[in-house]
C-alpha cells in the first residue's frame, strides 16, 4: 500500500481552522474593548491566544510549502524547501517571495512532471498566481494596517477588507488540497520504497 506523503486532512483543517480562528479573536477583543465588556486579564489573556493561534497557523503553511517542494527535488528545482517556507518570514520581501513559494511550486511540478514522464495531471499555474496575489494583497493589508495608528482617519478598505481575508483563505486552502494530492500521486523516490 502507497503511503501519502502529506496528509490533506491535517493541513486543510488546521490552517482552515487556524486562520478564521485568528481573525475572530481579534474581532472579538476590539468589539469587546471598545465596549469595555472585557475585564484586562481577559483582553490580554484572548490577545495571547489569538498570538498562539497564528504563529500555529503560519507554522502549518510553512510546514506544508516545505513538504511541497521537498518532494519535487530532483536536482532541477528552481529553489530549496527550506528556501521556500523560510524567505516567507522576512517582511516585506515575502510579498514578493510568496509568489516563488506558491506560483513557483505549480510551475516546477509540471516541469517536474515532463521531466520525468509523468503522466499525471498538471496543477493549474493560473490559480497558484491567483492565491499568490490574494495573500500578498492580505499581507500588505495587513502590514499598513499595523500602522495604521500612525496614519489617524486612514482606512484602507474598511469593511470590505474581510472579503480579502475570505478570498485569500478561501484559495490557499484549495491550494493546500489541490498541491497535496498532486504530491501523493507522485511515485515514491527509490530510496523509500
Amino acid at each position: 500500500m502507497r503511503r501519502k506523503r502529506i496528509s490533506t486532512a491535517f493541513y486543510t483543517l488546521a490552517y482552515g481552522f487556524g486562520v478564521p480562528a485568528f481573525h475572530f479573536l481579534t474581532w472579538f477583543m476590539l468589539n469587546g474593548k471598545s465596549q469595555d465588556s472585557i475585564t484586562r486579564d481577559t483582553f490580554v489573556a484572548l490577545g495571547v491566544l489569538a498570538a498562539v493561534i497564528q504563529v500555529f497557523a503560519i507554522a502549518v503553511l510553512l510546514t506544508f510549502i516545505y513538504r511541497v517542494w521537498k518532494a519535487i527535488q530532483d536536482g532541477e528545482a528552481s529553489t530549496s524547501p527550506a528556501a521556500a517556507a523560510w524567505l516567507l518570514l522576512i517582511p516585506v520581501f515575502q510579498l514578493l517571495w510568496v509568489f516563488r513559494a506558491i506560483w513557483g511550486f505549480a510551475k516546477d511540478y509540471n516541469r517536474f512532471l515532463g521531466r520525468h514522464g509523468l503522466e499525471l495531471q498538471k496543477v493549474p499555474e493560473r490559480f497558484y498566481l491567483a492565491c499568490s496575489i490574494f495573500l500578498a494583497a492580505r499581507w500588505t493589508y495587513q502590514t499598513v494596517g499595523a500602522l495604521q495608528p500612525f496614519f489617524k482617519g486612514m482606512t484602507l478598505l474598511g469593511p470590505y477588507s474581510h472579503i480579502l481575508t475570505i478570498w485569500s483563505l478561501a484559495l490557499t486552502l484549495i491550494i493546500i488540497i489541490r498541491s497535496s494530492n498532486a504530491v501523493n500521486a507522485l511515485p515514491e523516490p527509490a530510496a523509500e520504497r
